[in-house]
């Protein structure tokens, strides 16, 4: 083509360009725009047509450096960027930044220069470049970093093409030193030009092979290949594994395995050793309990024979001791049982320790009240103190529950054995006893001792050796106190069994203080007694008096306990100025507690001296005394006291006192005009007021303990059977309940069932109730309590256990002290021709020969003897067995309870016979019982007017 293409073709084929297409004048100015340009910028031609570029398409930054490049443009048409490729940012129409390839070039048109853009967009290009570049430096970043030696190999030439960081350091060389080297150099360590390498087709996984290094070492590996391409080339990445440590470890595995090899074998030599060594400790182990069984057993008929008759001994030093005897006999008998004593002391301690010894110390798990514990342990204990003039205090922290479970017994013996040091080392001063809360719960409590006191001390040396057994602090407090030494290390072993810890603390000639913790748990409450609102405060003032710093802390605790107001003075005059100011300013004290030994001005001074004084002559007086005396009571009563206690007083007692003198001088009574209070009027007060509910079929067994109760002091409600008990107890309230187990209608674990489940009304469903049986085995026993009663009674009745049940169960009754109950199993039953016909003494004791209730007793007794017998007999002959075993069992009850020892025997072992149905065995012993009931009739008819209720020849 020779001629000049025409202008309309130039601009056809500039708008047909895939690339953006622009001419710019002389000055800058956009001229031509085509289509492409509209796509890639977002202009249309129209809109842009006339602009400068640098104010539409160049970024700000570089609009100056543009717009500046145009001046030379002007003139000459050249520039430092025409006819060059540019890379560089423009503008689109939206003012997002576009990455172009931009070639220019000039040309004079029409006498003007002119310049021709061609811009590429390289967006897209660029970003995909972006991309390679990144993954190519993830590529080598994963290549170089990779922990395992990588070679990349030629499959034809065999030569090694790139390795990573991991594969030059498992050669020990450089990269630079292995790339061009034969792979079976130091990878395959074959013959050259025998690569070993696989096929490019194949690939190998978990070749076992050694990599040469360049020192020679040849490493052991894991080796895997694979066939790749590398820019069009065949070529194996093999990867490498050093396992080297693996191999150790196989290498010493297989050591292991056989020592282990050898050890086993070693191990079964040994196995059959110590089998032979079990079988040896086994057969030891078993003589060591028959030989403990056997100790043990020696020990409780040692303990038997030894008790029985030292029983013997203070028994009978006590009757003689009733008797008249001159002085020097009194002094001999006393000796004798003092003595008796304290060898038993010596005998209890003895066993203890030998149970300790071989774990044998048992603990009961029983319901119990530690007021009542301790208070009775207090009245037994503060006697001696008294005598020896040392002030005993005993502070039970309000805070401290009393309904617990755990063994009392055996908390009285540590205390017993702690206070009884106290008092045996202190000559002066104080012994104090206090309880605490240490942690609680709703089931569980743990509870603090302390025992203190002012005697002679316990060096600090000597403190861990008084647990030892058989040892003192001292040597010569055996001689000159006396005792075995048993009895802290016997307290140490209990406590522990009880899971509880003690301490010492003190200073010798001052103080000694011994504290102990043991948890017990508190005993089942209905949550209306457990959320009870506690006492509002009553307006009472109440001035105590004490020269005993202790125990002025103690008893003021327990007053403010009761919500009354209390202040206290250390004398006398004190307490006189005190009264006299409150008096007078219209706000005078109601009681003044004192004590009676002051020094300056004792307790009786105080009082004949408030009693003469017209302005404070009407405050209720209330004495207490650590050392009473006969005639103290009748003197105090005349002087115008209202109340006598003893120290140490129980919280209850104290509380029972203060209610008395107030609420009788709210009545309008004067003080001095009624008898004095003492702790025993107040017992017999509660007595009266103690409901007590009884529950016997037996008319004889009901006519007894009606008796018993009347006797010490109880009016107790009684019943015949379980529903009437229930019934009673729907109509009023009662504090304890005694339940015959065996009884018509319901018996009694029945009604004691219904009592818990609430059929009784809720107030009653936490009653004591006190099993009454003849049945005392331990089986027994626990399905008494299984089925909710909470202690027993044997029959035939012991009075001094009915007194002990009372104090122990009912909640008014811990003022007093009573005996542990004697918890003893059945026993053995003595022969017949032992057993009296009839024994009256424990009916005429218990009811101070009163004739007329005894015979009231034996008459019933006879005539419902009479009717028991005949069912019996009935009975036997029907086959009724159970009637057999249920009427002898009542025979049997009854007659213990009046003293018909023989008659009891023999209606025991016809209930027992009974239970297995023998016929002959059953109605010999009918016959006998016939005879035996004869014999009694006869006995007793010298002293009971029977009238018509024997018959000697009836069948009865």
């Amino acid at each position: 083509m020779t001629g000049l293409i025409p202008e309309t073709m130039c601009f056809e084929l500039m708008e047909a360009a895939k690339d953006a297409v622009l001419v710019l004048d002389e000055k800058g100015r956009i001229d031509f725009w085509n289509r492409s340009a509209e796509r890639m910028l977002g202009w249309k031609e129209e809109e842009i047509t006339g602009k400068y570029l640098y104010e539409t398409l160049t970024p700000l930054k570089f609009r100056e450096t543009v717009r500046n490049s145009f001046v030379s443009f002007y003139k000459t048409g050249s520039g430092a960027n025409i006819g060059k490729m540019l890379e560089l940012s423009v503008l689109h129409k939206t003012g997002r930044t576009i990455t172009v390839e931009l070639s220019l070039s000039a040309a004079i048109v029409k006498g003007k220069w002119y310049a021709l853009g061609i811009l590429r967009d390289r967006t897209e290009q660029l970003l995909l470049e972006r991309k390679i570049t990144h993954y190519e430096s993830y590529v080598k970043t994963v290549f170089d970093s990779i922990p395992v030696g990588i070679f990349i190999v030629d499959t034809e030439s065999h030569t090694v093409l790139d390795v990573n960081p991991e594969g030059a350091r498992m050669t020990g060389m450089q990269k630079r030193d292995i790339v061009g080297l034969d792979s079976h150099e130091f990878i395959c360590l074959a013959v050259k030009g025998r690569c070993p390498l696989p096929d490019k087709e194949k690939h190998r996984d978990g070749l076992e092979k050694v990599l040469l290094s360049r020192d020679g070492e040849c490493i052991p590996v894991m080796k895997t290949v694979i066939p790749i391409q590398v820019d069009g080339r065949d070529c194996l990445l093999a990867s490498v594994v050093d396992i080297s440590k693996q191999k150790k470890v196989e290498e010493e595995l297989l050591s292991v395995q056989r020592d282990l090899t050898k050890k086993n074998k070693e191990l079964s030599l040994i196995n059959e050793e110590l089998d032979f060594e079990v079988r040896r400790s086994q057969r030891l182990a078993e003589e060591a309990r028959s030989a403990e069984k056997a100790k043990g057993d020696f020990l409780a008929n040692v303990s038997h024979e030894i008790r029985t008759p030292m029983n013997g001994i203070i028994g009978m030093a006590s009757l003689l001791l009733d008797t008249n005897l001159d002085a020097e006999q009194f002094d001999y008998a006393e000796t004798i049982r003092n003595s008796a004593g304290s060898l038993m002391s010596i005998i209890n301690d003895i066993l203890d320790f030998s149970k300790a010894e071989s774990g044998n110390l048992m603990l009961e798990s029983i319901d119990f009240d530690l007021r009542t514990t301790i208070n009775d342990l207090n009245k037994l204990l503060s006697v001696i103190p008294q005598q020896k003039g040392i002030e005993y205090i005993c502070s039970i922290d309000p805070s401290v529950p009393s309904l617990l479970k755990g063994d009392p017994g055996r908390l009285r013996q540590i205390l017993t054995n702690l206070i009884g040091n106290a008092v045996k080392f202190t000559e002066k001063g104080e012994i104090m006893l206090r309880v605490d809360t240490v942690q609680e719960d709703r089931d569980r409590v743990t509870l603090g001792f302390e025992i203190s006191d002012t005697g002679i001390g316990v060096p600090k040396n000597k403190i861990m050796k008084l647990f030892e057994p058989f040892t003192q602090a001292d040597a010569s407090t055996t001689r000159k106190y006396g005792g075995t030494g048993l009895g802290l290390s016997i307290v140490k072993r209990i406590i522990e069994r009880m899971s509880g810890s003690i301490e010492v603390h003190s200073t010798p000639g001052e103080r000694t203080s011994f504290r102990f913790q043991v948890t017990f748990e508190k005993q089942d409450m209905p949550d209306e007694v457990r959320n009870m609102e506690p006492l509002k405060p009553r307006n009472l003032n109440i001035l105590l008096v004490d020269d005993n710093e202790t125990s002025r802390r103690v008893i003021k605790e327990q007053i403010e306990h009761f919500s009354f107001n209390c202040r206290t003075a250390a004398e006398g005059h004190t307490a006189l100025q005190e009264l006299r100011h409150a008096a007078l300013n219209g706000k005078p004290y109601e009681v003044a507690i004192m004590d009676m030994q002051m020094p300056g001005m004792d307790g009786e001074t105080l009082g004949s001296i408030i009693k003469g004084d017209a302005i404070i002559r009407n405050t209720c007086l209330i004495i207490m005394t650590s050392a009473g005396s006969r005639g103290d009571a009748s003197r105090l009563e005349t002087i115008g006291f209202s109340a006598y206690l003893q120290k140490p007083v129980s919280l209850n007692l104290l509380k029972e006192c203060i209610d008395d003198v107030v609420n009788e001088r709210q009545k309008g009574g004067k003080p001095g005009k009624r008898r004095i209070v003492t702790r025993h009027s107040i017992a017999e007060h509660l007595k009266l007021n103690t409901r007590i509910l009884v529950a016997e079929d037996n008319e004889t067994n009901r006519k007894v303990i009606a008796g018993y109760f009347r006797k010490l002091g109880y009016q107790p409600h009684i019943v015949s059977n379980g529903l009437e008990v229930i019934q009673a107890l729907n109509r009023r309230k009662f504090d304890l309940i005694f339940m015959d187990v065996q009884m018509p209608e319901m018996d009694g674990m029945a009604t004691t069932r219904e009592i818990r489940s609430g059929r009784a009304g809720k107030r009653h469903a936490s009653v004591p109730v006190i099993a009454m049986t003849a049945h005392t085995r331990e089986d027994d026993i626990n399905r008494f309590l299984e089925a909710g009663m909470d202690d027993y009674m044997s029959k035939p009745f012991d009075p001094n256990d009915l007194a002990d049940l009372v104090s122990r169960w009912s909640p008014r009754m811990d003022l007093e002290p009573g005996k542990d109950v004697k918890r003893s199993v059945e026993k053995t039953e003595p022969e017949m021709s032992h057993i009296a016909v009839y024994d009256a003494s424990k009916l005429r004791e218990f009811l101070d020969d009163d004739e007329p209730e005894i015979q009231s007793i034996l008459v019933e007794f006879v005539r419902n003897t009479a009717d028991l017998l005949m069912r019996i007999r009935e009975a036997a002959a029907a086959g009724s067995w159970e009637t057999v075993r249920l009427k002898s069992h009542s025979v049997k009850s009854s007659a213990g309870s009046v003293g018909a020892g023989r008659l009891s025997f023999l209606s025991g072992q016809l209930e027992h016979v009974s239970t297995r149905m023998e016929q002959a065995a059953c109605e010999e012993l009918i016959t006998k019982l016939y005879d035996e009931y004869q014999l009694f009739c006869r006995r007793i008819s010298s002293v009971v007017d029977m009238e018509e209720s024997i018959h000697e020849d009836t069948d009865c």
